[in-house]
C-alpha cells in the first residue's frame, strides 16, 4: 500500500525484550494502571502462551511503563474508559509502547488474572460504573500492591499432529492454586 504514497516513509526497527501488557481505566482524564502483565510468546508460530499478574519487573521498570504508557493514553485524548497497552522493555531496558488503545484487554488479564491477583477488584465493574456515570471507586493505582500471584497459561502440543489423549489434567484440576482449568479444544 505504501506504494500510493511515494513521499512518504516507513521506518521500521525490531525490537528485543520481554513483553507485556498494561490494562487501566481513565475516569474524567485522570489514569489509573489496574495491572501490569508479564507475557510469553512462542516466536515460530507467534503464540502468546502465558500471562503472569502482577509483573516480575523491577519496581523503576514499572514505574518506567507506566509513565510511558500514562504519556501515550493522553496522547489518544481518551477521557473515561478502559485502556489497554501492549509494551516490549528492551534491552535497554527501556520500555516502547507497541499499541495503545481504548479498549479492555484480554487474554483472561482483566476477567480473571487482576480479580484474583488484586483480592477481587473486578476492572470490568470499574469500566461500567465509569461508562453508566455511577460512583466508581478509584483512588490510586492497582498495580503494586497484590495480594497473590496470577497467571494464565496455554499448553499445545510439542510438534504437528493430532491430540489423541491428554492425561493429569484431572491432577492439575485439584491442584490448590489452580482456580480454572479450561479445556479449548478437545483430543
Amino acid at each position: 500500500m505504501f506504494s500510493y504514497y511515494k513521499d512518504h516513509a516507513l521506518l521500521e526497527e525490531e525490537l528485543k525484550g520481554s513483553e507485556h501488557s498494561v490494562a487501566g481505566l481513565v475516569q474524567d482524564g485522570r489514569i489509573y494502571v489496574t495491572g501490569i502483565a508479564d507475557k510469553k510468546f512462542e516466536r515460530e508460530i507467534f503464540m502468546q502462551y502465558e500471562n503472569i499478574v502482577p509483573s516480575l519487573l523491577r519496581n523503576e521498570t514499572q514505574e518506567a511503563i507506566v509513565e510511558a504508557v500514562r504519556a501515550a493514553v493522553a496522547a489518544i485524548d481518551l477521557t473515561d474508559g478502559g485502556f489497554h497497552a501492549d509494551v516490549i522493555v528492551g534491552e535497554n531496558n527501556r520500555p516502547y509502547i507497541l499499541e495503545v488503545g481504548g479498549r479492555p484487554g484480554g487474554e483472561m488479564i482483566n476477567s480473571h488474572l487482576i480479580p484474583l491477583a488484586y483480592d477481587g477488584y473486578s476492572p470490568y465493574q470499574q469500566l461500567l460504573n465509569i461508562l453508566s456515570n455511577d460512583a466508581a471507586t478509584l483512588d490510586a493505582d492497582r498495580y503494586r500492591n497484590p495480594t497473590m500471584r496470577a497467571g494464565s497459561r496455554i499448553v499445545r502440543a510439542p510438534r504437528t499432529g493430532r491430540i489423541k489423549e491428554i492425561k493429569g489434567l484431572e491432577k492439575v484440576a485439584r491442584h490448590a492454586a489452580v482456580r480454572l482449568l479450561m479445556p479449548m479444544k478437545g483430543p
